[in-house]
């Protein structure tokens, strides 16, 4: 079932043609993954499904879809005295689930009153998903999602998504730069530089020779080096707490 199909999606921004002739769909209990290039339009294919930038072609949903979207960056006055929870009792809509049940699931607890601006890259990628998952999305979206994190966390990712998609049934669309856990984890990978060079599961990526020499070019396999914290005050995952059913759509 897909719970997003494009029809020649085209994006172009102050003249310049970002995305052109995107027509793709995104299936209902798959994790799908977007590579590229610096600059090949990854974002922006983003910020059309969130109708954050003007496009032409056609973008429809299911019905009922619910979107969970955590950004590579949040850019947040440093002068605001803010706390994690403060962060998350800002959640837009009404939420379904409390900050109390978010932040022991996701492992926050121990930070809910530590200043936003002071966590580590670990800290504020959980808080960050913490908030997305308030509202009970059905389609989750994450940015670069990776960035920052040490193994541990990369790990905690990782399994956090496993769950989300194989045992709940839910869908993810994760942006990434991490070639290694992409052609191992995805059910679905779509290759952009500008337009789909490729698509398809994760073998097929691999065999395709145009998509194979733009990601050569581009995109090298993430390196984490250690000049910062990671917060080892995060307690362990605990998603069964909170995800009890699967996804309505």
């Amino acid at each position: 079932m897909a719970l997003i199909s494009l029809k020649k999606l085209t994006v172009t921004i102050k003249g310049k043609e970002i995305l052109k002739d995107i027509s793709t769909d995104i299936h209902k209990g798959q994790l799908t993954t977007i590579i590229g290039p610096n600059g090949s339009g990854k974002t922006t294919f983003v910020k059309a499904l969130l109708k954050e930038v003007p496009y032409t072609g056609h973008i429809r949903f299911a019905p009922n879809l619910r979107l969970g979207y955590v950004p590579q960056s949040l850019s947040v006055n440093a002068a605001l005295p803010l706390r994690v929870r403060d962060f998350l009792s800002g959640f837009s809509t009404r939420p379904r689930y409390s900050i109390e049940q978010v932040a022991h699931s996701m492992g926050i607890t121990p930070i809910l009153h530590e200043g936003f601006h002071h966590l580590s890259g670990g800290e504020r990628q959980r808080t960050l998903l913490a908030r997305a998952l308030m509202g009970d999305p059905t389609l989750l979206i994450l940015d670069e999602a990776m960035t920052g994190l040490d193994l541990k966390g990369e790990n905690h990712l990782i399994a956090f998504l496993n769950f989300w998609v194989k045992t709940l049934g839910r869908t993810a669309i994760l942006i990434s730069h991490d070639l290694h856990y992409v052609l191992e984890a995805s059910d679905h990978v779509i290759c952009l530089n500008s337009h789909i060079c490729c698509s398809g599961t994760p073998s097929h990526v691999r065999g395709h020779e145009e998509a194979m020499g733009i990601l050569g070019q581009g995109i090298l396999p993430y390196t984490h080096t250690h000049d910062h914290s990671h917060g080892g005050r995060l307690a362990p995952m605990d998603f069964e707490a909170m995800f009890k059913q699967g996804s309505d759509v």
